[in-house]
């Protein structure tokens, strides 16, 4: 017979290690700041991938055969606490045809589901002992959405991504019954990968949407306190091989006569498969289409399955005409081409961007 001994200290500490460890599983996903998110894309630039140059400049997303609006009527179902909520809400199976019908986007609260709040600083939901990150209100607003909708036959071989404007204060995604993921950060924008939970024809997407979490703590500020999907909701597609995105920094040097340019580009090759020989084209034009930079550097993270490149491109311009808000204006623009190297049907990667060149400010459209 062998006997195990161990110290007194020891013991103790594996057994406080046990009810803690256990204590972090009991504790809701909204409820622990070790969660912002799950399975959520990371933040990028603020843009639409067009398929052309044309609809780029266009700017009109719904112009694009990439694009597919989600706003409008969703079934909707609010419970002033997530207990009370139905099982299986998200199931394609879940009879939803006696829930209300909602528009996204809108708030819950000015639309007759719970109180809108206005304070300043205070937690409306622990005005007195507050206890972070706990949400300890006996009351926990939670609403969910379900939405079904066709996926385009167009969009065959190409990555679906699904785009939330905002939703406060933090949210659960489903699609055809599976969970993908969650996030917090009410005010940004969150957008996930659908492409794997995507069938052809018919798909159903559920949010479970909390009013409260744990990052309400840090959104006491001065204003209205309402809940929901507050901004655009809608679906995008684009090749497997893509720009995923771009930081520009202009600024004003040698006493705001010129300029300094920096572009920061990150691409992706979202396949199982080495994509060749490929590289960037930085192309920059004055409004009289005068060339004023131009360079190309090779993309050598696009041969590797899944893989991705980061370029840095950087130059000075001299005697830049500077924006103000005296003389606002186009001054140039940026083209970004990904060269000959990548499979056909999948070479359309120009991004056209418009930017002003200011001390602190580069404003982008792609």
């Amino acid at each position: 017979m062998i006997k195990i001994i161990f110290p007194v200290p020891f013991f103790f500490l594996f057994c406080f290690t046990s009810i803690f460890a256990q204590h972090q599983n009991d504790i809701d996903v909204f409820q622990n700041p070790n969660y912002q998110e799950e399975n959520r894309l990371p933040m990028r630039a603020s843009y639409f991938p067009f398929e052309n140059k044309e609809l780029a400049h266009l700017g009109d997303k719904s112009k694009s055969n990439r694009f597919l609006d989600l706003n409008g009527t969703w079934k909707f179902l609010w419970k002033e606490h997530y207990k009370y909520l139905p099982e299986n809400f998200q199931s394609e199976n879940f009879d939803d045809s006696n829930w209300d019908d909602f528009k996204v986007p809108a708030n819950w609260e000015f639309n007759g589901y719970g109180t809108p709040i206005y304070v300043n600083h205070p937690f409306e939901f622990a005005v007195e002992n507050p206890n972070p990150p706990l949400i300890e209100n006996e009351k926990q607003p939670t609403g969910v959405y379900r939405r079904n909708f066709k996926l385009p036959e167009t969009w065959k071989n190409q990555q679906v991504f699904l785009h939330l404007g905002a939703v406060k204060s933090a949210f659960k995604l489903y699609v055809n019954g599976e969970y993908v993921g969650m996030g917090e950060d009410s005010k940004l924008e969150s957008e996930f990968e659908l492409t794997d939970y995507l069938q052809s024809g018919e798909n159903l997407i559920t949010l479970e949407v909390r009013r409260w979490s744990d990052g309400s703590y840090l959104e006491a500020q001065d204003f209205w306190r309402i809940s929901g999907i507050q901004r655009n909701v809608y679906l995008y597609a684009r090749p497997q091989v893509h720009f995923y995105d771009l930081f520009v920094k202009s600024g004003l040097i040698n006493n705001y006569r010129d300029g300094e340019l920096s572009f920061d580009i990150e691409l992706w090759n979202r396949t199982n498969t080495d994509q060749g020989e490929n590289s960037v084209e930085v192309l920059l034009k004055n409004n009289n289409g005068i060339i004023l930079y131009k360079e190309e550097k090779p993309t050598i993270g696009l041969k590797r399955k899944n893989g991705k490149t980061m370029l840095r491109f950087e130059e000075e311009i001299k005697n830049v005409n500077a924006w103000s808000a005296e003389t606002p204006g186009v001054l140039a623009q940026l083209c970004l081409l990904l060269l000959p190297g990548v499979p056909p049907g999948e070479e359309n990667f120009s991004f056209s961007f418009h930017w002003w060149l200011s001390p602190t400010l580069a404003d982008l459209q792609i």
